[in-house]
């Protein structure tokens, strides 16, 4: 896994075709923070509400709220992008459409899933217009795909599949409730 790289991180994130961004600007910042850093809002404390660096490293940590779109110091309010077409990161070593994920080390951004998978967008090209040169590449980001479900923890799960009597099936019923919870089916 290698993580991603700023062309240039003195200057904020590029957003190209801005109108069809979403951006969230208000929340202060509980750490210095620098341009293209993946942030989560902190929970609960003294510094809850304001955003930190994101990491993959359990799914506290991977709670993605988006990127910082510019360098910031502790307590400033930056731009935040949750999703957007964005310029800025060297991406040379990616293919397009390459999925680009949330990287174990704070606030980076990686090209092989961290320890939580949390996909945070994919590279896609750009048109320059010159004949004969390849596009440029562009990171969309789009993180609310990286606001999964936490993984359904069930200790039937690990049960041994009933053979087909009438009794009862720890896996099924593990199966059974975990759609239920997750709104994907209802009991008639």
């Amino acid at each position: 896994m290698a993580d991603l790289t700023l062309v240039d991180s003195t200057l904020p994130i590029d957003i190209v075709n801005a109108i069809d961004s979403q951006q969230f600007d208000g929340l202060p910042a509980e750490e210095a923070l620098t341009a293209g850093m993946v942030v989560r809002v902190v929970p609960s404390g003294a510094t809850g509400g304001y955003i930190t660096k994101a990491k993959a490293t359990n799914n506290t940590e991977a709670s993605v709220f988006g990127i910082c779109r510019k360098t910031v110091s502790i307590g400033q309010a930056p731009t935040v992008i949750l999703r957007g077409l964005l310029d800025g990161y060297n991406l040379d070593a990616l293919d397009y459409w390459a999925p680009v994920y949330l990287s174990d080390t704070d606030g980076l951004l990686a090209d092989a899933p961290g320890t939580v998978r949390r996909m945070i967008g994919r590279v896609v090209p750009r048109i320059t217009g010159k004949i004969g040169v390849a596009p440029d590449k562009l990171l969309y980001v789009n993180c609310f795909w990286a606001w999964g479900v936490d993984p359904y923890v069930d200790d039937r799960l690990d049960d041994v599949l009933n053979t087909g009597d009438a009794t009862s099936d720890g896996v099924v019923d593990a199966l059974r409730d975990m759609v239920l919870g997750l709104g994907l089916g209802a009991v008639a």
